[in-house]
């Protein structure tokens, strides 16, 4: 995710672009809530028969358990809806903070 952002960047300064201060806010804030996400991340735990419990969030390094103590496992899928959805309003905010 960061190399994605980072190559975005160096395509932006090559071209001249420069970002005004709205953008630089909203840019900041699409890396701390995906940093945020990523440090707190949504976990579940699927049973012998198929079943899925959603666990809820949890630290990354300490996820939460079931009442056997087992722990939870991250739910890729849904961290990566999240990502994609802040990527798509922070894009959105991005574009329309252009010419303030």
């Amino acid at each position: 995710m960061g190399l994605g952002l980072h190559a975005l960047a160096v395509v932006m300064l090559e071209i001249g672009y420069r970002m005004n201060h709205k953008q630089k806010v909203a840019l900041s804030a699409v890396l701390v809530s995906i940093a945020t996400m990523l440090f707190f991340p949504p976990f579940h735990i699927r049973g012998m028969n198929g079943v899925t419990v959603n666990l809820g969030y949890g630290f990354l390094f300490n996820p939460p358990t079931i009442g056997s103590g087992t722990p939870g496992a991250v739910d890729i899928g849904m961290l990566i809806t999240q990502w994609i959805g802040v990527l798509i309003i922070g894009g959105i905010a991005f574009i329309m903070l252009r010419g303030k």
